[in-house]
C-alpha cells in the first residue's frame, strides 16, 4: 500500500503534473518509501475487517491487535467452536484510539476449571471478536514523512543535493548519509513511533 500518490509527489517536488519523464522512478520511490515506513511501524494501519479469537483474561480489559477501532460488530463467548452467548455493546466500554475493550466484570476465563483446585486446566473456550480497525485515510503526518523522505532521494538527482552534501540514501533501511552523518530527525522518528503500537490505557 502506498502512503502517497504520484500527483502529491509531483506537487511536493514542483514537477509539472503533465511531465511524465520521471514517473517510472518516482513510482519506484513511492513504493519503496511507503514499504519502508510501514515496515518500521510493524503493523497494519489501514482500515480492515477482522475476526479474532482472544482468551478470557479474568481481567477487565482485552487489548485488540489492531486499532484505532472503527466499529465492533460482535463479541461472542465461544466454547468448542459453538457460540454460547453474546456480549452487548452496552456491556462494553471501548477505547477506540487504543483498541481496548473494557467491562465492569472480568472477561470469560480461557478454559474449564477443576472444581477442587480452581485452576484452569483445559483451554477450550475463548472470546471471538468481529470488528473493523485502522485508519480510513493515510494520516497527514505519515504522508508528510513519506514526502520528506522521497524528497531527500530526489535531491540526490539534482544539483541541490550535491550542494547540501547529500552523499547516499538507502530506502531499505531508511538511512540518510550526509557529510555530518545525520539520519532521521527526532521529529521523523517520533512520527514512526507514534504508530508503532504504544497503547494509552485510559
Amino acid at each position: 500500500m502506498n502512503l502517497i500518490t504520484l500527483e502529491e509527489v509531483k506537487q511536493w517536488l514542483g514537477i509539472d503534473l503533465e511531465d511524465t519523464s520521471k514517473d517510472l522512478i518516482l513510482n519506484i520511490w513511492i513504493e519503496g518509501v511507503s514499504e519502508t515506513i510501514l515496515n518500521l511501524i510493524g503493523r497494519d494501519i489501514m482500515a480492515k475487517d477482522y475476526i479474532e479469537k482472544y482468551p478470557g483474561t479474568n481481567k477487565n480489559a482485552i487489548v485488540l491487535k489492531h486499532y484505532p477501532i472503527n466499529k465492533i460488530e460482535e463479541v461472542a463467548k465461544v466454547l468448542d467452536n459453538e457460540v454460547q452467548g453474546l456480549y452487548t455493546i452496552d456491556e462494553i466500554d471501548i477505547n477506540k484510539k487504543s483498541g481496548i475493550l473494557y467491562r465492569d466484570l472480568a472477561w470469560w476465563k480461557t478454559g474449564g476449571s477443576n472444581l477442587m483446585s480452581g485452576f484452569i486446566n483445559f483451554p477450550r473456550r475463548h472470546i471471538r471478536i468481529k470488528y473493523n480497525a485502522g485508519y480510513k485515510e493515510v494520516p497527514a503526518d505519515l504522508k508528510l514523512l513519506a514526502l520528506q523522505m522521497l524528497g531527500e532521494q530526489y535531491a540526490i538527482m539534482t544539483s541541490e543535493g550535491t550542494k547540501k552534501g547529500l552523499k547516499s540514501y538507502s530506502i531499505s533501511d531508511v538511512k540518510y548519509t550526509w557529510e555530518n552523518e545525520n539520519r532521521l530527525s527526532q521529529n521523523q522518528l517520533g512520527i514512526i513511533n507514534k504508530y508503532k503500537g504504544i497503547r494509552v490505557w485510559e
